[in-house]
C-alpha cells in the first residue's frame, strides 16, 4: 500500500469521494474525479452505493460535522434562543421552523363542496382499479362516497 492510500479504493474512487463533499452532487463530483461526463452520468448512483465509497464518504461527513460541530440540538438550541428572546425580527422564522421541527403544523388542502364530490368519485374510480376484486373494494368505496356527501 502507498501513502495514504485506503484499501480498497482507487485513486479515482477517492477523489470522487472527495469531490462529492464538495456540494453533494454525484455526477459533478464523478467529472471532477476524472471520470468521463457520458460515463459519470451513468455510474454516479452506482459509485454511491458501493459500500467502501459510502464508507469514505460517511468518514468525511462525519469529520467535517466535527469540525463545524453543527448538530440537530446545537441548531435547535440556537432557534430556541432566537425564538424566545425579546425584540428579534427573526423570532417568528425562528418559531416557524421549531414548530415544524416538532411537527407543531401539519399542512392541509380544504376541498369545497363544489371539488369535493368530483374529488371523491376520482379516488373511488382510483380504488376500483387498483383494488380489482378486493374483499374490501365495496366498503372503501362506500366510506370515500360517505365523506364526499354534504347531507
Amino acid at each position: 500500500m502507498t501513502g495514504g492510500r485506503k484499501p480498497g479504493l482507487t485513486d479515482k474512487q477517492r477523489a470522487f469521494a472527495v469531490e462529492y463533499l464538495v456540494d453533494l452532487n454525484a455526477t459533478q463530483a464523478a467529472i471532477r474525479a476524472g471520470y468521463s461526463p457520458s460515463w459519470a452520468v451513468k455510474c454516479a448512483a452506482k459509485l454511491l452505493q458501493k459500500p467502501h465509497i459510502a464508507a469514505e464518504i460517511q468518514r468525511g461527513m462525519d469529520a467535517r460535522k466535527k469540525r463545524a460541530q453543527v448538530t440537530a440540538e446545537s441548531v435547535i438550541g440556537e432557534l430556541a434562543d432566537i425564538a424566545f428572546s425579546a425584540g428579534r425580527r427573526d423570532k417568528v422564522k425562528a418559531l416557524e421552523l421549531l414548530g415544524k421541527y416538532l411537527r407543531l403544523f401539519v399542512d392541509r388542502m380544504e376541498v369545497t363542496h363544489e371539488f369535493g364530490e368530483q374529488v371523491v368519485a376520482l379516488l373511488v374510480g382510483a380504488v376500483c382499479r387498483v383494488c380489482g376484486d378486493c374483499p374490501r373494494r365495496n366498503q372503501i368505496a362506500d366510506e370515500l362516497e360517505k365523506v364526499g356527501r354534504t347531507d
